[in-house]
């Protein structure tokens, strides 16, 4: 019986020994060269964005020696993520702001959505992954270029 019950949990189509995974390949354009690290954030749950609370993967880049960095990101369940992004210029660990809240260093989110006033939602950032390599650009701006 116990031989029976191991053969049915192993060769069960609905029993899954890992779940389904994609990769991001990312390029990040417009970078300063030669000042600070980039910091990137990705978030799975909208209300973790939004209060920039809990991340699925989070990392630092500190070797960039041109204004565009390719980068593979690690796999990632497939299912609906949005990325968050910024150059600490001065290696802070934080986006410097101005007394009104103004970003000073460059920032952007994935699908690159137009943010001056306000920061993105999750909808205007979130993309999907779904089968193989999913290609993506995001471009860092100053708050004063959007």
């Amino acid at each position: 019986m116990r031989l029976f019950l191991l053969l049915y949990v192993l060769l069960s189509p609905h029993v899954s020994s890992h779940s389904a995974k994609g990769s991001i390949q990312l390029t990040l354009k417009n970078l300063e060269v030669g000042q600070g690290s980039v910091r990137l954030a990705i978030y799975d749950n909208p209300a973790d964005f939004e209060q920039q609370g809990k991340t699925v993967y989070g990392t630092v880049i500190t070797d960039f020696s041109e204004k565009e960095k390719k980068i593979a990101l690690p796999e990632l369940g497939f299912g609906q993520y949005a990325i968050a992004v910024y150059q600490d210029l001065n290696n802070n660990k934080k986006l410097d702001k101005t007394v009104l809240g103004i970003p000073k260093e460059p920032y952007a989110f994935s699908n690159n959505p137009t943010v001056k006033w306000n920061p993105p939602s999750f909808a205007e950032s979130k993309f999907q992954l779904q089968n193989g390599a999913l290609p993506m650009e995001i471009r860092l701006r100053a708050w004063k270029d959007y």
